[in-house]
């Protein structure tokens, strides 16, 4: 499948079940699934029970949070490939990339994110990226639990970075895939909040969901 970066409406991926402001990069919904590179035997599971605590620990170490010693609550919000909005959350732009379809095995759709050089700078790269927002309680704490799959190398890094952040500056984390899944977390300083998952140089992975959990 000759992928074609551009930047278009979601509107064109005939997705009518949500009505929202987001750009992506594609080029369209594939036609044979078992031509994907995002087909349903790479599809991460669900994480649960003590691998989610740990990854959710972890994230909430890096960030300087306070750990939890219970099991997560259920997630209040999740995006997807396929389904942009959720319970006032909402993917607001996604690429660039190429759209690789929603199917049985596979219901959260693919969307696979591909870096591409800054010309006349072939050693660096404009990054693909996933932009996110959902309401939020200022001072509480959140989770934000990304599937992904096809890396590059398993193990391979994304980053994370959140609202204030926002395109180039402030700090930014570096989170290691395990299980199919990255996990950042933050603690809320706006009613409207934010956050992007995003790739770097010339690593590239499929995005496929994000779940959002507020923990107190």
């Amino acid at each position: 499948m000759k992928l074609q970066l551009k930047t278009v409406s979601l509107f064109a991926f005939a997705m009518a079940s949500a009505v929202v402001d987001v750009s992506v990069a594609s080029a369209g919904p594939s036609q044979d699934p078992s031509q994907d590179t995002g087909n349903p035997g790479t599809v991460p599971g669900q994480l649960t029970g003590g691998l989610k605590l740990q990854l959710a620990n972890k994230a909430l170490t890096s960030a300087g949070l306070p750990i939890l010693k219970v099991t997560l609550p259920p997630a209040q919000m999740k995006l997807t490939a396929q389904t942009t909005t959720n319970n006032g959350a909402s993917i607001v732009y996604m690429g660039p990339g190429a759209w690789l379809g929603g199917y049985v095995g596979n219901p959260d759709g693919s969307f696979q994110l591909t870096p591409t050089p800054i010309p006349g700078n072939p050693n660096d790269y404009y990054a693909a990226r996933v932009d996110m927002r959902f309401p939020a309680e200022v001072g509480k704490l959140y989770v934000v639990d990304c599937k992904i799959s096809n890396l590059v190398t398993p193990g391979q890094q994304v980053q994370f970075w959140g609202l204030g952040a926002f395109p180039s500056t402030g700090p930014k984390s570096q989170v290691a895939e395990e299980a199919g899944h990255v996990l950042y977390s933050l603690q809320a300083v706006r009613t409207n909040e934010g956050v992007t998952v995003a790739t770097f140089k010339n690593n590239h992975f499929s995005f496929h969901s994000c779940e959002i959990t507020k923990l107190n």
